[in-house]
């Protein structure tokens, strides 16, 4: 059987500290359901372009109103789910919002700032320390 490819677009959301959002989000592991941190995300739908994927879900997810989102991929990772049975594609784009008035919603639960090596050291999921880790082998910072 040939497993689905998932597509995510993922949000860089920056405070004037330059730390990075993370939110608190549910999923499902292996059959058990986690709360974890996660790089705000969206799945890519059929006949949707990535930006557009990022503000509905910035949107859904936050209560945030994105103001840029920069085109240009600022990361570009390929891995597997945490089960190793579908391949994950991650694209990382740089976003701007209105202001950081988040909403807590079932689909985020929480939201905080971190550096690399903070998050690093969070509880986060499998998917997003293996990128941030290598993103931080690669350019040193994210």
């Amino acid at each position: 059987m040939t497993a689905t490819t998932v597509f995510s677009a993922k949000a860089i959301l920056r405070n004037p500290e330059w730390k990075f959002a993370l939110c608190m989000k549910e999923m499902l592991v292996n059959g058990e359901l986690h709360s974890r941190f996660d790089i705000p995300w969206g799945g890519i739908d059929h006949g949707e372009d990535a930006l557009t994927t990022l503000r509905r879900e910035i949107l859904e997810e936050m209560w945030l109103q994105a103001t840029h989102i920069n085109p240009r991929p600022k990361y570009f990772c390929i891995w597997e789910s945490s089960d190793g049975n579908t391949p994950l594609v991650l694209v990382f784009y740089e976003v701007e919002v209105e202001n950081f008035n988040y909403t807590p919603t079932e689909e985020c639960r929480e939201m905080r700032f971190f550096t690399l090596d903070e998050a690093l050291e969070s509880d986060i999921y499998h998917a997003v320390r293996t990128s941030l880790e290598e993103v931080k082998r690669l350019f040193g910072e994210f």
